[in-house]
């Protein structure tokens, strides 16, 4: 396990308070530049997966409180990061 810290020293981690779609797009475009920021710095084994797309376009069905999800939520999370690992692991000759 890497230690953030050691490749930004003034990176400064709050937790995600969601506050809507624009806070959304913050948060996923300041994770996408700490993944970037992590491969640069040699983490080969480091990966952004955009897990807004994973319930799909009816999400809604997957959740009966908007925030946990149902046995579909979680189906269809499964199958999303199942695809993204094997893409991963082609990529990498592992599979």
């Amino acid at each position: 396990m890497m230690n953030i810290a050691k490749y930004d020293k003034n990176m400064e981690v709050k937790p995600a308070v969601h506050n809507g779609a624009q806070d959304r797009e913050q948060c996923k475009t300041m994770q996408r530049k700490l993944v970037a920021r992590l491969q640069k710095a040699g983490d080969r084994h480091i990966y952004f997966l955009d897990g807004s797309c994973l319930l799909g376009k009816d999400f809604w069905e997957c959740s009966v409180d908007g925030v946990h999800p149902t046995d579909l939520g979680f189906f269809r999370i499964a199958t999303g990061i199942e695809w993204a690992i094997k893409r991963i692991l082609q990529s990498r000759k592992v599979a």
